[in-house]
């Protein structure tokens, strides 16, 4: 009767405590609650201690207003549960509700948040004081013109060069020919002459004939 007693008791025992034993729990998740983050993730991890219902697992983030930001459906792989986390979810403050149910039928639910911040620029070192040389203001020597052969106004250092050029611009173009007297001219000194080669035949005859 005791023995008997006793073995009934352990089996109810074991009965009402496989239960409790079998219900899953969260034993991680990334990000973790209450990180800060200046990097995006690439998806949002849970894993429990007992494998669970895929069909059953959903994972939902949503950000400081109530918005979901996450499109895609939960995966679930044995233990593990992840949805991927939307590239173009801006900075701000998000919260991950899961809700999975465990082989026994147990359903596990939570919350978990975290902050995504902007990403901090990297500085870019700084340039020296040192000045650097301005090509734009510096001066170039200036130079002077050369002279040109048979230039009117051109100027040489030598002399006798400088009294040649003087003499060859004031000599007539032409060294055969002097100069040209117009033909009005050459006939009134023509008739000058014939008049007074006339009066001087005149003038002789007369003194002839006294």
């Amino acid at each position: 009767m005791t023995l008997g007693l006793a073995a009934a008791v352990l089996v109810w025992s074991a009965i009402s405590a496989s239960p409790v034993a079998a219900h899953a729990e969260l034993t991680s998740i990334s990000p973790e609650d209450g990180v800060v983050l200046v990097e995006p993730p690439t998806s949002i991890d849970l894993t429990f201690s007992e494998p669970l219902i895929a069909a059953a697992a959903t994972v939902v983030v949503t950000d400081d207003r109530g918005v979901v930001v996450t499109r895609d459906r939960s995966q679930v792989d044995g233990r593990a549960v992840s949805v991927l986390w939307p590239a173009d979810a801006p900075p701000g403050d998000y919260t991950i509700a899961y809700r999975v149910v465990s082989g026994d039928g147990h359903p596990i639910k939570g919350t978990s948040r975290f902050t995504l911040r902007q990403p901090v620029p990297t500085p870019t070192p700084e340039t020296s004081g040192a000045p650097t040389p301005e090509t734009s203001g510096a001066s170039t020597p200036e130079t002077s013109p050369r002279p040109t052969a048979g230039s009117a106004g051109s100027q040489t250092s030598d002399p006798a060069t400088a009294t040649a050029q003087s003499v060859a611009g004031s000599a007539p173009a032409d060294p055969g020919q002097g100069p040209r007297v117009p033909l009005p001219i050459v006939a009134l000194a023509a008739g000058i002459a014939a008049a007074l080669a006339v009066g001087a035949a005149l003038l002789v005859r007369r003194r002839r004939a006294t």
